[in-house]
């Protein structure tokens, strides 16, 4: 049988286990990223009608860049910033999510989100325009 290791906690200060990263290189706590989000939430403007369709109900607040996103690429403060949410309907926000239908280009913001990605996220926004086939968005995409 082996033996117990008992681990003094002042000897671990370098381990990195659940707190995720700002740009400017602050380390934050999931319950701090989330009272951030939970704040900026309550001051944000939520529109009645999805942003990505204009035809149902806005449900959900859809980030542009996904919350696990964010945190890979320790750029958290983009989960609170008003500028990568956008209030869509269930549908529009699983089309979002799972881009590799193609079905996301469809969307009414579909340029501004991208543009969005391209400025924070060129690893994403190069996996999305994988499955951009509408030329003309292509052109307003690359206008920028």
């Amino acid at each position: 049988m082996g033996r117990a290791v008992w681990l003094n906690l002042d000897d671990c200060k370098d381990i990195e286990l659940n707190y995720y990263h700002t740009s400017d290189g602050q380390r934050l706590t999931q319950s701090q990223i989330n009272s951030r989000y939970v704040q900026a939430k309550k001051g944000a403007r939520q529109d009645y009608w999805c942003n990505s369709c204009g035809k149902r109900q806005a449900m959900d607040c859809s980030h542009t860049i996904s919350q696990k996103r964010c945190k890979e690429l320790h750029k958290t403060e983009l989960i609170w910033d008003e500028a990568n949410w956008s209030w869509d309907c269930r549908t529009c926000h699983e089309i979002w999510e799972g881009y590799k239908s193609g079905e996301f280009q469809n969307a009414l913001n579909f340029v501004k989100r991208m543009k969005y990605i391209q400025r924070r996220d060129r690893e994403g926004f190069e996996k999305r325009m994988m499955w951009v086939t509408d030329p003309i968005k292509i052109k307003e995409i690359e206008r920028s």
